[in-house]
């Protein structure tokens, strides 16, 4: 007569009975030891019956342990013994802690979800909720079905119209970890990304089925705002990496692009994440949804939730790139939504990092209705940096700089006089700032032995923005013949160019001078050939300047700025440099030195006095005569208008007490009768000075 032993059990049926009888378990009042389950008619058979191999399958087992629990969950309602539900509770965990650690869905039965084991998990709440295994091991059953649409079809799994509730709960749980991941600037990863598609897909089928339950609402809601998260999240994964591999295509060509391991690792997160759009646009429900709902957006609406907008607004930033597009007709859903881009661009309320993010995704063509929304946005996103979470200020200028450039208006030379003075400013100190980047991150590279490579991305990324932002100074060419503050702003820039291409020996790196000793070689080829066309341009930009008598005038009476060494320099280092047909950099230099010369020697004597000009006289900030004075609030002091005027561009503070103050509030508090009248007496305080001391 076989003897049922330990040793003849399977190992997954020892190890259920080692869970019934342990003390550590976590549900006690279970059998104390191997006899009591012996003597247990129905345990005992059930053991015996499935445990003649003692290697059985788990399949098995797992039917076996399923068809235990459902006999003694039986008995449990019948008689409400309390031995029953410990046993069911310990049966039920020894299969979940199987399951948890199991990839292999044929290993369980396929109602295993419906039934009394399903009854059970729901009523002890252990369905949606993190439950402790053994090992602890934290496990959450409906989280583990989400993760594989395999699994779901597998156990033919569909949501219950009476658990909205948990449903609506998994939908806040996914949003709150998917904008954590996002928040803390990770990729969503594949396996919330599956889990959120998988069940957007079945809330699809239950919303569908219960349209008219206005229980439904807040799930129908919330999966909506998930929908669009991960969509937006997803797109901007693919925008990321298309800019990556459009960068480095720059830098290093497509051939060698193809055959890089590390970029084509990229290359298959971007086609991974192109199926995930895929997946959501098969999700018609929501996708028509909200398409819809973009399409009736009404941002100036003051009873617009903005939360809601905001959401809209990423949503449609992606929508309307036609390779990420999730509706079904691009070219329809532009034509009825690009009105929307000034009027975002234009408005209070939307969040910066929105906005720029728009113009950023957006085709150049889309902008073309917006420049001049684009153009107050280059001017007034000075006052956004890192230090207020926003570091996408050249990147953003850089686009705006693009879009005016191959935009077929002129919008420029239609903004009123001091906006104009602004953008040139701005345009002005944008440019040396992305030189001085070159400069410093060259610099940077020849003291470190080892090239590093996110130093070396940086370089082309700033060359990048440079080659952009240069090409615009041919449409900037138009003010020259009238705007003194333009070709004043034009002497600065080519100051500050001069200086750092000769402490930088930037000029090295092109291809002229790229094969000698001379240069350090820290630039691929065809960045090296875009650095030649960059210094093309500013030549050919000078070349003209230099046939504007105003130009040559301002030049000789700033001579501060026009700087006769760094020219002579740039002729010494790089004048053999072609930037035009057969013209060389020696040419247009030594010319245009000669004729700023010679305007210096002609021009009118310079008014001299026996004395220095009294420090009340100066600019406090300059140092500089006060050629047109303003008085500044609260401080009271007189000081140049250029100078206050160049300070509140980049700053809207009052530079003698950081307190706010913006143009127009400068302009009118020096409209008022009793500041007119302090400014009129130091004009006429100063010119009666200037008679008594001229010599």
């Amino acid at each position: 007569m076989f003897v049922l032993t330990m040793n003849n059990l399977s190992l997954r049926n020892q190890e259920l009975v080692k869970n019934l009888t342990s003390e550590n378990y976590q549900y006690m009042s279970q059998p104390d030891s191997f006899n009591d389950i012996l003597e247990n008619k129905v345990l005992s058979k059930m053991l015996f019956h499935s445990n003649t191999d003692i290697m059985a399958p788990k399949s098995s087992t797992i039917e076996n342990n399923l068809e235990l629990f459902n006999l003694y969950y039986t008995n449990r309602i019948d008689t409400c013994d309390p031995v029953c539900s410990t046993v069911c509770k310990n049966i039920c965990y020894s299969i979940l802690n199987e399951f948890s650690k199991d990839k292999v869905n044929s290993n369980y039965p396929k109602n295993m979800f419906e039934g009394d084991f399903m009854t059970y998990l729901l009523e002890e709440d252990l369905f949606f909720r993190n439950i402790k295994l053994k090992g602890n091991i934290t496990f959450n059953i409906f989280h583990s079905i989400l993760n594989n649409i395999d699994t779901i079809n597998y156990f033919n799994y569909n949501l219950d119209k009476d658990h909205y509730d948990d449903y609506s709960g998994v939908a806040d749980y996914l949003l709150r970890t998917l904008n954590t991941q996002i928040y803390t600037y990770l990729n969503p990863s594949p396996q919330i990304i599956n889990r959120i598609i998988n069940f957007l897909k079945l809330t699809e089928v239950l919303i569908l089925e219960e349209l008219e339950n206005d229980d439904m609402e807040e799930l129908k809601n919330t999966t909506a705002k998930l929908y669009m998260l991960l969509y937006s999240s997803v797109s901007e994964v693919i925008s990321i990496d298309n800019h990556t591999l459009s960068i480095y295509k720059d830098s290093i060509g497509s051939n060698a692009l193809n055959t890089s391991p590390f970029f084509s690792t990229i290359i298959k997160q971007v086609d991974q994440f192109k199926a995930y759009v895929k997946d959501l646009i098969d999700l018609n429900f929501y996708k028509d949804s909200i398409i819809q709902d973009i399409l009736e957006m009404s941002i100036e609406d003051d009873n617009s939730n903005l939360e809601i907008i905001e959401n809209q607004i990423r949503t449609l930033t992606y929508c309307l790139n036609r390779e990420s597009f999730i509706g079904n007709d691009f070219d329809k859903f532009v034509m009825k939504t690009k009105h929307l881009i000034p009027i975002i661009l234009n408005s209070d309320n939307i969040n910066i990092h929105n906005k720029t993010k728009l113009i950023l995704e957006l085709d150049d063509s889309l902008l073309f209705d917006s420049e001049k929304h684009l153009i107050n946005l280059f001017i007034d996103i000075e006052k956004y940096n890192s230090e207020t979470g926003y570091n996408e200020k050249h990147k953003l200028r850089t686009k705006v700089i693009r879009v005016l450039e191959n935009s077929n208006s002129n919008s420029i030379s239609q903004i009123e006089s001091s906006r104009l003075n602004e953008f040139i400013t701005i345009y002005t100190s944008h440019c040396i700032f992305l030189v001085n980047q070159i400069k410093e991150i060259k610099a940077k590279i020849e003291s470190s032995q080892n090239i590093n490579s996110t130093s070396s991305l940086q370089l082309v990324i700033y060359l990048k923005y440079l080659n952009d932002t240069t090409k615009f100074l041919k449409k900037l060419q138009v003010l020259d013949n009238g705007n003194e503050h333009y070709l004043y702003k034009q002497i600065e820039l080519y100051f500050s160019i001069f200086k750092y291409s000769l402490s930088s020996r930037l000029y090295s790196e092109v291809p002229l001078f790229q094969q000698s000793n001379v240069s350090k070689k820290l630039l691929s080829p065809n960045c090296s050939i875009k650095l030649q066309e960059i210094y093309c341009r500013l030549f050919q930009n000078l070349e003209q300047l230099s046939k504007n008598d105003k130009f040559i005038k301002e030049c000789a009476n700033n001579t501060a700025l026009f700087d006769i060494n760094d020219y002579l320099k740039t002729v010494k280092y790089f004048g053999e440099f072609v930037y035009f047909e057969d013209v060389k950099v020696s040419d247009l230099i030594n010319k245009l030195v000669k004729n700023v010369e010679t305007s210096i020697e002609n021009r009118e004597s310079v008014i001299e006095y026996d004395s220095d000009i009294p420090s009340k006289f100066l600019d406090p900030i300059m140092f500089t005569e006060i050629n047109d004075p303003y008085e500044i609030p609260d401080v009271k002091q007189i000081v140049d208008k250029y100078t206050i005027f160049n300070h509140l561009t980049f700053s809207h503070t009052n530079p003698f007490t950081n307190s706010d103050l913006i143009k127009d509030e400068l302009l009118e508090y020096n409209k008022t009768d009793e500041v007119k009248k302090r400014v009129e007496d130091f004009k006429l305080e100063f010119t009666k000075w200037k008679d008594q001391h001229k010599m």
